[in-house]
């Protein structure tokens, strides 16, 4: 299911990165209620799929450069949302609080991820910019809060079918 909220596009940057209308919901809910184990496997498994799908070709100095950017971009980013999701905490927490709680610290490390992989990548590119890590940051906060807000309107509307 997150394969295909993935292809229901809102917004498209034009180098990489878009606002998809939910894509992380189905992951989250299978890690919270199947755990850590079961998690990480389907997030590692939607990661392996997505880079078959949709990673892009872009002119690079070198192979590792390529992996570093499809592990920043893809992978990691998902072993994180199925161990954000999959850890057991207090059910003093209600369930709505619970998972903006564990979305925005998905995002958070979605941010973090993405702005290193985005400085390395384009960091050929664009040398004649004082610090390639705010531009990083910037471009890629554009799609990624817009994303965090979709994902928590979703959920949010959600909540009590997901109990």
């Amino acid at each position: 299911m997150s394969i295909v909220l993935s292809k229901i596009i809102i917004f498209k940057m034009p180098f990489g990165g878009s606002i998809s209308f939910g894509r992380i919901i189905p992951l989250a809910i299978l890690s919270h209620n199947q755990g850590i184990l079961s998690g990480i496997s389907a997030c590692l498994l939607y990661s392996f799929i997505n880079v078959f799908l949709g990673f892009k070709i872009f002119p690079t100095q070198n192979l590792i450069s390529y992996i570093f950017v499809i592990f920043l971009d893809y992978i990691l980013p998902y072993i994180f949302l199925g161990i954000i999701f999959g850890i057991k905490f207090s059910d003093k927490i209600n369930l709505k609080t619970n998972y903006y709680i564990r979305t925005t610290i998905f995002f958070i490390f979605k941010i973090i991820f993405s702005t290193i992989s985005g400085a390395v990548f384009w960091n050929d590119y664009l040398f004649f910019l004082d610090n390639i890590y705010i531009y990083s940051f910037l471009y890629n906060l554009i799609y990624i809060l817009p994303e965090l807000f979709v994902t928590i309107v979703i959920f949010n509307n959600i909540i009590s079918y997901i109990a």
